[in-house]
C-alpha cells in the first residue's frame, strides 16, 4: 500500500495540511501572477514550505467544501483578513479578482520538507505524497472592507447564470489589464493613469524593480508597487520610506485604454493589442 493509503488508514494520522495557490490570470499561458499561502504555521512559526515553495500564512477562512453525488456543486466561501488593506490592492487591477483560480493542495505534516522540521531534519519528508489538487474559479466578490475582503468560489463545471458570449463587446475602451494578459506592454512609462503628461522623465529601462522602503530614490525612477502593472514615477526626491501613495513624491503612471494611448505604448503604425471592437461604433451618416 501506498504511503498516502497508509496514512489514510491510519488510527491515528498527522495532522492534514491545506495549501493554497491563488492564480490571477489562469488563461494566460505561463501566467506569473500566482501567490501561494496557507492558514497557519509550522513548528518553527514560520511560512511553510511544500515541493520547494513557500506558502506564506495568511489569517483565512474556507467554508463551503462538500461532495456529494446529486443536487448542487460545492461554492466556496473564501474570507481573506484584509490587514493593511493588503488584498483591496491585490485586486486593485484584476478585476476583483472574477475568473482567479482558487488551488487546494493537501498533505500530510509528516511528508513536508524537511525545512519546516526543527534542525531542518524530517526523515519523513516526501513531495510525492499528497492528496489530489481541487480547483475552484472566482464568480463574484462578495464583501470588502477594512477588515476582511469575502469571495465567492466555484467549480469549472458551475455554469448557473453564464451567457454566451462572454466578453464584452466594446468600441472604444480597451478590456485588457495594462502591463498584463492581452496587453503585455513592458516598456518605460509613457502617461499616467488618465492619459496625463508625465511629470518628469522616466529613467534608466523597464527592468523595474518592486518598491523597497529602504531604498532612497530620486527624481526619474521608476519602480513597481504591489503589482508589475502599477507602475509609479518618481518626480520629486522623497525622504526614505515615503509609499507610492504620496501624491507630492510618485505619480502612477498606466493607460487610459483608448486607441491613442495604445498607439502612443506600441507606435503609430505598429499592431496594436486593443482590447476592444472599433468596428461595432455606431456609424453617423
Amino acid at each position: 500500500m501506498s504511503k498516502l493509503g497508509l496514512e489514510l488508514q491510519s488510527l491515528s494520522p498527522s495532522a492534514i495540511i491545506e495549501l493554497y495557490v491563488l492564480d490571477m490570470t489562469p488563461d494566460e499561458p505561463g501566467s506569473t501572477n500566482k501567490y501561494y499561502f496557507h492558514s497557519g504555521t509550522n513548528k518553527l512559526s514560520n511560512n511553510i514550505v511544500w515541493q520547494g515553495v513557500t506558502y506564506v500564512a495568511m489569517p483565512i477562512e474556507v467554508t463551503g467544501y462538500e461532495t456529494t453525488m446529486v443536487g448542487q456543486l460545492p461554492r466556496l466561501k473564501v474570507a481573506v483578513a484584509n490587514v493593511n488593506q493588503v488584498v483591496t490592492a491585490l485586486i486593485l487591477n484584476f478585476d476583483d479578482a472574477l475568473g482567479a483560480k482558487l488551488t487546494r493542495k493537501m498533505t500530510f505534516a509528516k511528508f513536508l520538507d524537511a525545512v519546516n522540521f526543527p534542525g531542518g531534519v524530517n526523515a519523513a519528508a516526501d513531495a510525492t505524497v499528497y492528496l489530489p489538487d481541487e480547483d475552484f474559479y472566482c464568480q463574484r466578490k462578495v464583501t470588502e472592507n477594512k477588515s476582511v475582503v469575502e469571495f465567492e468560489f466555484a467549480t469549472r463545471f458551475e455554469t448557473d447564470g453564464v451567457m454566451l458570449p462572454r466578453r464584452q463587446v466594446t468600441a472604444n475602451l480597451c478590456t485588457h489589464q495594462f502591463r498584463g494578459a492581452g496587453c503585455r506592454y513592458a516598456g518605460m512609462p509613457k502617461m499616467g493613469m488618465s492619459g496625463e503628461a508625465l511629470l518628469t522623465t522616466p529613467q534608466g529601462t523597464a527592468s523595474f524593480a518592486p518598491w523597497d522602503d529602504a531604498v532612497q530614490y530620486h527624481v526619474g525612477d521608476c519602480f513597481y508597487y504591489v503589482y508589475p502593472e502599477n507602475v509609479y514615477l518618481c518626480h520629486v526626491q522623497p525622504p526614505i520610506g515615503t509609499p507610492p501613495t504620496n501624491t507630492t513624491y510618485w505619480q502612477r503612471t498606466g493607460c487610459p485604454k483608448s486607441i491613442a494611448a495604445c498607439k502612443t505604448h506600441f507606435g503609430a503604425t505598429a499592431a496594436l493589442p486593443f482590447g476592444a471592437f472599433p468596428g461595432v461604433a455606431k456609424l453617423i451618416t
